[in-house]
Parts: structure tokens; C-alpha cells; sequence
């Protein structure tokens, strides 16, 4: 007489395989997001959105906190600074606002005038009193070019970010402002207006 255990196939049940699968399923989540998949232009569209969210971010932000916010780009990169009543100073107290470092290849352009929306621009006449003090010759005196004002005003700009990959065309993305948030993306365009 044969018993039943004798019988039953070797093999993984339905819920082995599925355990399995799920494990595998959540080790790729870890791994994926550190590896880039994306191209030149998808890499550069990151770039832009990441800029346009944490503006909208710190706008937010100098409302709330009834603060004055700057923004100063130089180089390949920018850095938001706020105002302590006497001078501007870098203004990070999240991650989101430390400053940033563009990718190798991508290069910023900030366009502040000629722009046909800030022609009667109020925030042009905004001036911050900055006190010089001997004692910090060394040191840096931060000056933001677009301003984010409590009140929600926003200095007008056009900020383009270009990447020329080899033998193609530039691609461009464009982060536009107009007194205020939210700030507006556009791209990829084939040129600059």
C-alpha cells in the first residue's frame, strides 16, 4: 500500500515562487534608483523640474515663515540665501535647499531684463540695505539675483538650462518666473527664443 507522501510531486508551491518574486521585486527598488537610465535630455529635464520645485519650495516657505529669500546662481550652480534683517546669509534648513551642483556639461543662463512681462517690474526698485563690515574683508558677500519676498512677489526671470551632447543638437529647458509662484517649465526646445 502506497502512502500519499510517497506521491506528491517534488517541486515549490505557488507561495515559494511568489515570496521569491517579492523579494526580488524589492531588492530591485533598492538598486534601481542609484543607477541612471535615462539620456541626456531626460537627465537635463531632471535637472530643471528639480530647480522649478524647490523655488515653488522656498516661496512657500518665505510665506509662511514671513521671511525674505534669495536666490544666486554662479557658475554651474545655485544656492538660496535669506535675509537676517542685516545681510543675506545661506539659507538651508532642509536638504532641499543646500546648494546645488549641476552635472558636468549642463550650463545655466539667467535672464533678469528684456524680459516683455517685467517692463513695469516693482521689484527692480526692492533694495536691501547691506551694512559693510571691515572685520569680514575675506569673506564672500552673498547678493542674490531673484529675489522671493514674503509677500509671495517674485523677481520676473528666465533661467536656461543647456547640455550640448556630442554630435546632436543643445537641448534646452527653460524655468520661467513672472512675479509669482509657481514657476512655469518649457521644453525640450529645439532653440532660445
Amino acid at each position: 500500500m502506497q502512502t500519499l507522501k510517497s506521491k506528491r510531486a517534488k517541486g515549490f508551491t505557488l507561495l515559494e515562487v511568489l515570496l521569491v518574486v517579492l523579494l526580488i521585486g524589492m531588492m530591485a527598488r533598492i538598486v534601481v534608483p542609484s543607477v541612471s537610465w535615462g539620456g541626456d535630455e531626460e537627465r537635463l529635464q531632471q535637472s530643471a523640474e528639480r530647480f522649478k520645485a524647490v523655488f515653488d519650495l522656498a516661496s512657500e516657505f518665505a510665506m509662511l515663515n514671513n521671511t525674505e529669500l534669495g536666490v544666486i546662481f554662479k557658475d554651474n550652480n545655485y544656492r538660496f540665501v535669506s535675509f537676517d534683517g542685516t545681510k543675506w546669509v545661506d539659507f538651508s534648513p532642509e536638504q532641499y535647499f543646500e546648494p546645488s551642483d549641476l552635472e558636468e556639461g549642463v550650463e545655466l543662463e539667467l535672464e533678469l531684463e528684456g524680459l516683455e512681462w517685467a517692463v513695469h517690474n516693482l521689484l527692480s526698485e526692492v533694495t536691501f540695505e547691506v551694512e559693510e563690515d571691515d572685520d569680514n574683508d575675506s569673506k564672500e558677500m552673498l547678493s542674490p539675483q531673484v529675489f522671493i519676498l514674503s509677500s509671495g512677489d517674485i523677481t520676473p526671470f528666465r533661467l536656461t538650462f543647456s547640455y550640448k551632447p556630442d554630435f546632436a543638437d543643445t537641448i534646452y529647458f527653460q524655468v520661467s518666473g513672472e512675479f509669482t509662484t509657481p514657476v512655469t517649465l518649457t521644453g525640450p526646445l529645439d532653440g532660445l527664443p
